[in-house]
Order: structure tokens, then sequence, then C-alpha cells
């Protein structure tokens, strides 16, 4: 176990980064085409793996050449705008919603932008996020989505108006409800539903990953939590993620051994690797983890404030916790959880989808051996509360 290490100083606040450059794709003569399907007659996922298909890779190419040229242009006075208002729910639920608005955005040939409607997001709360007094929501934490600047508030006309189609800018409140626009690059023949599923799935993987582009201050932050660890984390390591949530939303604690179970029951498991980094809400849950490891070494963020005894709950981040500093160790906790080989989380968090979803893309792949059990080529993923397909609800016996 680590030694828990006392908070860092508040970084120096400086003005965002520019936006980074649209990546040159040079190899790509035909961009992806979005197909309209209907969502509700779609069937589950198959079992069946992909036969015939092209290089995950490839599609991966197409899916971020496609992302950057809609994102990153050159004239942005003629460009039309979907505009993503930020929810007051979690980070990631965030993250996971925008997925269906940039979708939208590629669906209808406009760029997405990021607002949060006149006032400061939950999140940023403090002048860390301010430059010039003006106060910066998105970009204080990660890289711009975009080149272009956010219009003038009176060109904002709602997404589902009839004015919408012949509007420059319009504005999603909530997750749009529209048909699945699936990512079918047009050049391979027509393919079932359950295998474009996949495909959409896949691709919506590399928007999650394009949206977690970490600040430059974010990212020193990260290996501040490395260097801190004294080089733990530089080889494979496990991920777990315990929502304290889910003992209010479930209304059945897990306890740290059952997370370790569930990690043991992933095959083929490396055995070498006995790393484990815990990720936590509830500072019992690390208490109990580092006074049982089971053989595992047991490491967490040793900045975080709320594994010392600090109020966790997100209601009082303007008291005893600094809004910043929390959402610093926040997004390093689900940066570190997505570099892992393997990793176990909860079905019903955001965190743990948003984590998945990382994984998935960083390594360039996705298979669909059940619902709650994901093998990634490699990169094991259980659902906690699922007990791999065990069903919906935690055994008694387990």
């Amino acid at each position: 176990p680590v030694a828990t290490a006392p908070a860092p100083a508040s970084p120096v606040a400086v003005p965002p980064q520019d936006p980074p450059k649209p990546g040159t794709h040079a190899d790509i003569t035909s961009p992806p085409a979005f197909v309209d399907q209907d969502c509700g007659s779609a069937p589950p996922f198959s079992l069946t793996y992909l036969e015939g298909m092209p290089n995950w890779k490839v599609i991966q190419n197409l899916t971020v050449a496609r992302i950057m040229r809609n994102q990153y242009v050159s004239d942005c006075d003629n460009r039309r705008f979907v505009i993503a208002k930020i929810a007051s729910q979690g980070m990631m639920y965030n993250f996971l919603w925008f997925q269906d608005v940039l979708a939208y955005a590629l669906l209808t040939n406009r760029t997405m932008l990021v607002h949060t409607w006149g006032k400061s997001w939950t999140y940023a709360r403090d002048k860390f996020c301010e430059v010039g007094g003006v106060m910066q929501t998105w970009n204080c934490f990660f890289e711009p989505v975009s080149s272009c600047p956010l219009p003038p508030l009176d060109q904002y006309v709602c997404w589902n108006s009839p004015k919408a189609e012949a509007t420059k800018v319009v504005v999603v409140g909530q997750t749009p409800k529209m048909k699945c626009g699936f990512f079918v690059p047009h050049w391979l023949p027509t393919l079932k539903k359950d295998v474009a599923h996949k495909l959409d799935y896949f691709s919506r993987t590399q928007f999650v990953r394009f949206f977690f582009r970490l600040e430059a201050r974010v990212k020193a932050h990260v290996a501040a939590v490395k260097q801190a660890l004294n080089g733990t984390l530089d080889g494979a390591y496990h991920g777990i993620h315990v929502r304290v949530g889910d003992k209010h939303t479930e209304n059945a604690p897990k306890e740290f051994p059952r997370y370790l179970r569930q990690l043991r029951q992933l095959p083929p498991l490396n055995a070498t690797v006995k790393t484990i980094f815990l990720a936590s809400d509830d500072p019992a849950v690390v208490e109990q983890a580092l006074a049982d490891p089971q053989g595992y070494t047991i490491v967490t963020n040793p900045f975080e404030e709320r594994r010392s005894g600090g109020q966790w709950n997100q209601n009082h981040l303007l008291g005893r916790v600094n809004a910043t500093e929390h959402v610093l160790n926040f997004l390093t906790d689900v940066y570190l959880l997505s570099e892992a080989t393997y990793f176990v989380g909860t079905q019903s968090s955001n965190v743990g989808n948003a984590v998945i979803e990382l994984l998935c893309a960083r390594r360039g792949s996705i298979k669909w051996p059940g619902c709650f059990a994901n093998t990634l080529d490699g990169v094991k993923f259980s659902s906690a509360n699922h007990g791999l397909l065990d069903g919906p609800h935690w055994s008694r016996d387990r």
C-alpha cells in the first residue's frame, strides 16, 4: 500500500491552450457515411464475432478524420453549429451524452460547440477557471472541441424547432431523441443491424476519446500523481472503480473483495500483474482494500482529500474540499483507470461506462462476447453489479 501524501498546492491558472491542429490522414480517400437506422427495432448485440471485417484501425482512422474535419474548420463565419449545453449531472454523464450531440452534428453537417448557457459549470466555480475575467468551462479542464468560437447568443434556436434546419445555430439541452446515426463506411457492403451496432459503438468510443483530451495543467497533475506513486503504475496494472453511489441507487453495498473476485474471474488473467489502482468515492472502501489486499499491491491517488477523511459529497465541494482540486483528482482517476490492462467497474456508473469506452478506443478494436463482460482484444471489463453474466443483481452467495 502507498502512504497518503499531502495534497499539492493549487496550480496557477494559465490561459487555455490553442486548439489542436487537425490531424493529417493522407491515406484516406473516402470519408465515412452515416446511415439512419431505427434504434427501437434494433436487436441485442450478437455474440458472434465479426468475420471478414476490415482492420479496426482503418475504421478508427476514418472516424478520427471525420471528427477532425468537422470540428476544426478554416471558415467559421460560414459554418453551421450545434451547441451542447453542459448538464448539471456528473462530468462523465456529459461525456456520454455528448456522443449523441456529436453524432447529430456529423449527421447534419454542423460543428459541435460546448456552452454552459450563461452560468458557470458546477465543476469550474473558482477563479482557477477564469481567464481575463471570463469564466472558462470546458476549456478549463479539456482541450477545445472546435477551432470556432461560440456565436452570439441572439442566434440560438432549439434543435427541434421547425426553424432549426434553416438556422445557423441550434442548441441541444438534453440527449436528442433521434434515430441512431450508425457509423457505416460507405465502401462496406450492406450490414446487418448487429454489425452496424458494433461499428456504431466503436465509432462512439472515438467520440469519447476525442472529448477526453486533457488540458495541459490536468496532464501535469496526472504526471504529478504518477510521480508520487514512485513508478508503481509505470508497468502493467489493473483498475477498479467502486462507486459509493451504488449503495444508494441499488441499495446494496459493494464490498471491495467482491470486485477482487470479479477480477479473478476474467480469463485469461495475467497472474503476474499484482498491482491495482483503486478509485472510489468512499474512504471506507479504500481502508478496506488496504487492510486486506489479498496478495495485491493496492494504490490510490495520494492527493485525493476524500481518502484522508475529507468531505467527499459533491454537494459540499465549496466547503471543505476545493472544487478544482476535486476535479483534477477525479480526471486523474479516470485517466489512470483507462490505462489499465484489466478493468472492473459498475455498469450503472457513467464513470465505468466512460472508462470502458476509453479502453476500447485506446486498444483500437472491439469484440462483443456478452452484454456485461466485454472482451476488447485483451482488455477485460466486468460490471461488478452484474457478476459477469449472472444477471442484473448480486447473487446471494457472492
